[in-house]
Protein backbone atom coordinates (compact mmCIF):
# COMPACT_ATOMS: atom_id res chain seq x y z
CA UNK A 1 0.00 0.00 0.00
CA UNK A 2 2.49 2.47 0.58
CA UNK A 3 4.60 1.76 -2.21
CA UNK A 4 1.58 3.35 -3.92
CA UNK A 5 1.50 6.35 -2.19
CA UNK A 6 5.41 6.75 -2.83
CA UNK A 7 4.57 6.54 -6.90
CA UNK A 8 2.02 9.29 -6.16
CA UNK A 9 4.52 11.55 -4.36
CA UNK A 10 7.28 11.07 -6.78
CA UNK A 11 4.65 12.07 -9.59
CA UNK A 12 3.39 14.77 -7.82
CA UNK A 13 7.39 16.02 -7.14
CA UNK A 14 8.22 15.34 -10.87
CA UNK A 15 4.83 17.43 -12.11
CA UNK A 16 6.04 20.15 -10.43
CA UNK A 17 9.49 20.19 -12.60
CA UNK A 18 7.66 20.01 -15.45
CA UNK A 19 5.05 22.66 -14.48
CA UNK A 20 7.52 25.12 -13.82
CA UNK A 21 9.92 24.64 -16.52
CA UNK A 22 6.79 25.09 -18.86
CA UNK A 23 5.59 28.06 -16.97
CA UNK A 24 9.10 29.59 -17.98
CA UNK A 25 9.32 28.62 -21.46
CA UNK A 26 6.01 30.09 -21.96
CA UNK A 27 7.06 33.36 -20.03
CA UNK A 28 9.77 33.32 -22.51
CA UNK A 29 7.62 32.51 -25.90
CA UNK A 30 5.71 35.45 -25.25
CA UNK A 31 8.60 37.69 -24.55
CA UNK A 32 7.61 38.49 -20.97
CA UNK A 33 10.47 37.05 -19.10
CA UNK A 34 13.85 35.94 -20.18
CA UNK A 35 15.06 32.93 -17.27
CA UNK A 36 14.44 29.58 -18.83
CA UNK A 37 16.40 27.77 -16.12
CA UNK A 38 17.15 30.03 -13.31
CA UNK A 39 13.65 30.88 -12.01
CA UNK A 40 12.32 27.09 -12.44
CA UNK A 41 14.81 25.56 -10.46
CA UNK A 42 13.56 28.50 -7.65
CA UNK A 43 10.15 27.88 -8.16
CA UNK A 44 10.59 23.61 -8.19
CA UNK A 45 12.49 24.18 -5.24
CA UNK A 46 10.09 26.79 -2.92
CA UNK A 47 7.37 23.81 -4.26
CA UNK A 48 9.33 21.26 -2.89
CA UNK A 49 9.72 22.31 0.16
CA UNK A 50 5.76 23.33 0.40
CA UNK A 51 5.11 19.99 -0.53
CA UNK A 52 7.43 18.49 1.99
CA UNK A 53 6.27 20.60 4.70
CA UNK A 54 2.58 19.97 4.34
CA UNK A 55 2.12 17.35 1.55
CA UNK A 56 -0.75 19.33 -0.35
CA UNK A 57 -0.25 18.71 -3.82
CA UNK A 58 -2.28 21.10 -4.99
CA UNK A 59 -0.86 24.00 -2.48
CA UNK A 60 2.65 23.00 -3.68
CA UNK A 61 2.13 22.83 -7.77
CA UNK A 62 0.08 26.61 -7.24
CA UNK A 63 3.05 27.98 -4.78
CA UNK A 64 5.81 26.90 -7.16
CA UNK A 65 3.87 28.30 -10.77
CA UNK A 66 3.47 31.52 -8.61
CA UNK A 67 6.81 31.56 -7.40
CA UNK A 68 7.92 31.01 -10.99
CA UNK A 69 6.31 33.53 -12.44
CA UNK A 70 7.20 36.37 -9.55
CA UNK A 71 11.29 35.00 -9.80
CA UNK A 72 11.14 34.81 -13.70
CA UNK A 73 9.65 38.84 -13.55
CA UNK A 74 12.09 39.87 -11.20
CA UNK A 75 14.90 38.36 -12.58
CA UNK A 76 14.39 39.80 -15.97
CA UNK A 77 13.56 43.24 -14.51
CA UNK A 78 16.03 43.82 -11.95
CA UNK A 79 18.85 41.52 -12.50
CA UNK A 80 19.42 40.77 -16.29
CA UNK A 81 18.71 44.54 -16.98
CA UNK A 82 21.41 45.36 -15.23
CA UNK A 83 24.06 42.21 -15.10
CA UNK A 84 22.69 40.72 -18.57
CA UNK A 85 22.36 37.16 -19.33
CA UNK A 86 25.04 36.49 -17.81
CA UNK A 87 23.47 34.30 -14.80
CA UNK A 88 21.96 31.58 -17.92
CA UNK A 89 24.65 31.75 -20.08
CA UNK A 90 26.82 29.10 -18.67
CA UNK A 91 23.62 26.48 -19.46
CA UNK A 92 23.93 27.80 -23.08
CA UNK A 93 27.03 26.77 -23.98
CA UNK A 94 29.68 29.26 -26.63
CA UNK A 95 25.86 29.75 -28.56
CA UNK A 96 25.09 33.32 -29.44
Amino acid sequence: MFELLYGAYYIILFAIVFICFTVAQLMTLINVGKSKILSPIIGTAVGWLIIWAAPNAVAGIVVSIIVTIISNLVLTHAIYSKHGDQYDKTTKGNRK
